[in-house]
């Protein structure tokens, strides 16, 4: 398996998090001025939507490589960009460019872009994902545009969804930008104009309040200076909004995760930080604004093991050196489990401890992979060290002798359709990431109890959890029990945390989302902090 760079001090292993390999810049839901781009006087809704850059040669590369490998030659054949602008040999010699493989790739006619994004689409499926691909509407182009302020030229235009017609585009308003035709092969060359937005290299064309008509390629050809974008659709079931002390958050849920399209706002109602989640992770570009809407960092992220700062680009004379030589590398050991990264205390910018409760109705997904009764019966035979609960789970109380083997008469009773886990969120100033580390799993004896009443130290029996193996639908990364807690595939309901009481106070039943996003919008502030 090839591996991909971490900036500064990862290096992981590529494909972990198999979300897509072109980055995503996720847009929120808005509400267009289109005399911004037009002469005409529209307020065009926007819904919210995550979109790629221009898909590059070696994305390319890989959905023909596909194609080959499971369909028919002619098929195969389809999809190479031709034409009469376009030769066999110009297109090879694109594809097979080791400098051309991070560029755009052109040439890729409107019909070949749709099976691509159909293939992106299926291959998702395969891998337990509900992500779903397609071409943008021109809508969609200006939102991002407006959104993050791309005002220099694309190395390419884009193709858009939207067909192109003259009297539509004259009579009418938001159908301008909404308008779609999906030909046939025995339709006529007009039924196969698509429209084509962003201008490139070629020719600089913009809509502006100078025109308000777009330029349009036939579905079917292929063009030297167009390209495409990708969209993806933010899938979330639930919205919920939260006012913290300096910030509002609003951000989407599902099967009790973070999930789809999470925004941080100034007071003022001033976007602050962009991104989204998937199944508790976080993907895609995250953006930071200032209060004026600048721009100011942006990371792209493949899952919370998985960073790379995108801006601003550090360049500095140890740079290359430093990634040949990182300090540590997320591999499994002998007992296969990934190892902690060692972490100093004065590194530690911030942290917080959390006590969680998984359930069988919050985190059904582990109850069903794992047997706990059985977990505690072999680890109780092993020489794993067990604590009484104590205070918050402390381990100070170490139990042994005959206390030990009066637990191991009494186990087939405890109440497993629950377990705590306790943890340590911290931000790494020398990374520059955050980072969740277990410290308890404890155990509750009786259905009635409040709090557990036996603890293990989580650090000590990594090695017991990574025996135990688990197939997580989606998440490709964790095939033990150890790499689910290590990658942080569960959230639960927080039940305790250092400002606990404090917060339950002022928010009663709102507490467990409001100190999850809580400690992530303090993590934002660190990102800020540092310029990075």
């Amino acid at each position: 398996m090839k591996k991909r760079k971490l900036l500064l001090l990862y290096l992981i292993l590529q494909g972990v998090f198999p979300y897509a390999n072109c980055q995503f810049y996720p847009v929120p839901e808005q509400v267009i001025d289109m005399r911004v781009l037009t002469k005409k006087d529209d307020q065009l809704p926007v819904k919210s939507f995550s979109i790629s850059k221009l898909i590059t040669v070696k994305e390319f590369n890989e959905y023909l490589l596909s194609v080959k490998e499971d369909s028919t030659s002619a098929f195969y054949q389809s999809q190479v960009p031709k034409s009469m602008q376009i030769s066999e040999k110009l297109i090879q010699t694109i594809l097979n460019s080791k400098e051309l493989q991070d560029q755009p790739m052109p040439g890729v006619s409107w019909n070949v872009a749709r099976n691509y994004c159909a293939w992106l689409s299926e291959k998702s499926k395969r891998q337990g994902l509900n992500f779903t691909y397609d071409l943008p509407l021109v809508s969609e182009l200006i939102a991002f545009r407006l959104f993050y302020k791309t005002d220099t030229p694309n190395e390419f235009e884009s193709w858009t969804l939207n067909a192109y017609d003259e009297s539509i585009l004259e009579l009418s308003k938001i159908v301008d930008y909404q308008y779609q035709y999906d030909a046939q092969n025995s339709d006529p060359p007009v039924m196969k104009r698509k429209v084509i937005f962003g201008g490139s290299y070629h020719m600089d064309f913009v809509p502006n309040a100078k025109n308000d008509y777009f330029q349009y390629e036939y579905q079917d050809s292929s063009s030297r200076y167009v390209g495409f974008k990708i969209v993806r659709k933010l899938n979330f079931t639930g919205n919920q909004n939260y006012n913290l002390k300096n910030s509002v958050v609003q951000f989407g849920t599902k099967n009790n995760r973070l999930n789809g399209l999470y925004v941080e706002k100034y007071k003022t109602g001033q976007s602050k930080v962009v991104g989204e989640f998937y199944d508790g992770q976080r993907i895609g570009i995250w953006s930071v604004f200032d209060t004026n809407g600048i721009l100011k960092i942006q990371r792209e992220y493949s899952g919370d093991k998985n960073c790379q700062f995108v801006y601003p680009i550090s360049e500095h004379p140890y740079k290359k050196i430093y990634e040949m030589y990182p300090n540590y590398t997320l591999k499994r050991n002998m007992d296969q489990y990934y190892p902690y990264l060692y972490v100093e205390e004065r590194a530690v910018q911030f942290s917080s401890r959390f006590w969680r409760q998984l359930t069988k109705e919050n985190e059904a997904e582990l109850f069903r992979a794992v047997d706990f009764q059985m977990l505690v019966t072999d680890l109780l035979k092993s020489n794993v060290k067990w604590y009484l609960y104590g205070s918050q789970g402390n381990f100070q109380t170490l139990i042994e002798g005959n206390d030990l083997v009066s637990l191991t008469s009494e186990c087939a009773t405890w109440d497993y359709s629950r377990i705590e886990i306790k943890e340590d969120f911290f931000f790494n100033k020398d990374m520059l990431l955050s980072d969740t580390r277990q410290l308890g799993i404890n155990f509750y004896k009786n259905k009635e109890d409040k709090i557990p009443s036996y603890s293990l130290y989580y650090p000590y029996v990594r090695k017991e959890l990574a025996r135990i193996k688990m197939n997580i639908n989606g998440l490709n990364e964790i095939k033990n029990l150890d790499d689910f807690f290590f990658f942080n595939g569960y959230r639960g309901k927080i039940v305790n945390s250092t400002s606990y009481n404090k917060i339950v106070k002022e928010k009663g039943d709102q507490v467990d989302w409001y100190l999850e996003v809580e400690k992530i919008s303090s993590e934002h502030d660190n990102w800020i902090f540092f310029g990075r």
